[in-house]
């Protein structure tokens, strides 16, 4: 089973300014496993409203939507 997101991680998105910070940490979260997100990712960060919480603080609105781009 994968990692659980931690307290510090948590810590990193919330103090995300702009879409690309949000990306950032994203990826340094993913790559911390292999390439993939903690296993509950979805619940904790995209369900609970937190993403859409944190992208709506920053000066410029975003989407912490995740998006799939390809290579």
């Amino acid at each position: 089973m994968r990692p659980k997101i931690t307290e510090e991680e948590l810590a990193s998105l919330k103090a995300t300014r702009s879409d690309n910070e949000w990306n950032r940490v994203c990826l340094e979260i993913k790559t911390a496993r292999g390439g993939v997100y903690p296993s509950d990712w979805w619940p904790v960060v995209m369900a609970s409203g937190l993403a859409e919480s944190i992208a709506k603080g920053w000066a410029i609105p975003g989407t912490a939507e995740i998006q799939i781009e390809t290579e």
